[in-house]
């Protein structure tokens, strides 16, 4: 009797990490979409296209919240989650979810393993939101830290931090150093690219 018992804890928990195994490839694989979603949807948010983009963020938002959680909370593939939250920085702004947008972005900044160019994406967009809910400084220091990385890499999102960081000195009074910042932004964009006219965004 003590032998079948041990044979069917053993069972047991071969049957508990079959479903862990299996509930990990499926979070793995939505994580996976969420990315590749997030990157057409992201493009898409700075063209003509930009209302259904949100509209078909704002109906997969359960489902990139899970890769995020899986993968960013949990700390599975962080650098996986960090791209993610990056690409849904224009996206929490233009819906207005700062605070969303503030807590998932700043936990990519500082995601093990994220590359360069993701992390300047995720301080792009944590200074936009620390921004809109009034954190100047925090604004100011991520905005920053994302402009002295994108020196190196020379990511769009670099060019975004310029202008974000220009409204972040307008708006405190800083007038040269907006100024700066905004004609920077303006001359680093290639014209006809979605970003071509980021600079406006900062007003």
């Amino acid at each position: 009797a003590e032998h079948f018992g041990i044979l069917d804890t053993l069972q047991a928990y071969a049957f508990e990490r079959a479903d862990a195994d299996e509930t990990s490839r499926a979070l793995r694989a939505l994580t996976d979409w969420a990315a590749d979603v997030t990157l057409a949807r992201d493009r898409a948010l700075r063209g003509p296209d930009q209302l259904d983009a949100l509209t078909s963020l704002r109906q997969d938002l359960p489902n990139l919240r899970a890769a995020l959680e899986w993968s960013l909370t949990e700390g599975n593939e962080p650098h996986i989650g960090a791209r993610i939250a990056g690409r849904l920085g224009w996206f929490w702004h233009l819906s207005g979810m700062y605070e969303e947008g503030y807590r998932w972005t700043v936990q990519a900044a500082a995601a093990e393993d994220a590359n360069p160019a993701v992390r300047v994406a995720a301080l792009c967009a944590a200074g936009l939101h620390a921004s809109a809910l009034g954190q100047v400084d925090e604004a100011r220091k991520y905005l920053s830290e994302a402009v002295e990385i994108s020196a190196g890499v020379g990511t769009a999102a670099g060019s975004r931090a310029r202008a974000h960081r220009g409204d972040v000195y307008w708006w405190s009074g800083d007038a040269d150093d907006a100024d700066a910042d905004l004609t920077s932004a303006a001359g680093a964009t290639a014209p006809g690219t979605p970003d071509e006219n980021i600079w406006v965004h900062a007003f």
